[in-house]
């Protein structure tokens, strides 16, 4: 349980080091699934054909061969669409549980920054703030 605070600087950067910490989650989660998502496609995709294969093998019959080459490749082409599909399915599953994720992070983020920044306003904490910094990467003159 992170560590909560009543001074407003510490409670936003709480709040921000909280965000980043989701955002993490979420990403190593998404990478994960993805993962998984991969192993499983290539395992199918590696594992039919090698039945067959073993299938023909211990086949008694030699026509077998030949019924083979004459549906094989209708079959292989209703595997590879089921297949298709199926990726189509779970990369979109993946990437709804992603975007979730990240939602329901920044959702709870803004809930806190605005709680923080709610309670300085009531308390009239908040002085005039400063003029924002220039940022590290922009205030870096490139060379010619």
């Amino acid at each position: 349980m992170p560590m909560k605070s009543s001074l407003p600087p510490v409670a936003l950067y709480q709040a921000n080091i909280d965000l980043t910490r989701e955002l993490v989650d979420a990403c190593r989660q998404n990478g994960e699934d993805w993962l998984q998502l991969t192993q499983r496609m290539l395992s199918g995709s590696l594992s039919e054909p090698a039945r067959e294969a073993d299938a023909l093998a211990h086949a008694p019959d030699p026509s077998a061969f030949a019924a083979v080459a004459a549906t094989g490749a209708c079959q292989q082409w209703d595997r590879a669409c089921a297949d298709v599909q199926t990726l189509m399915e779970m990369s979109m599953a993946n990437q709804t549980a992603f975007a979730a994720a990240v939602g329901r992070a920044v959702g709870e983020w803004q809930r806190q920054v605005s709680a923080v920044v709610g309670a300085a306003v009531v308390d009239g904490s908040v002085a005039e703030a400063p003029p924002p910094r220039a940022s590290r990467t922009a205030s870096r003159k490139v060379d010619s």
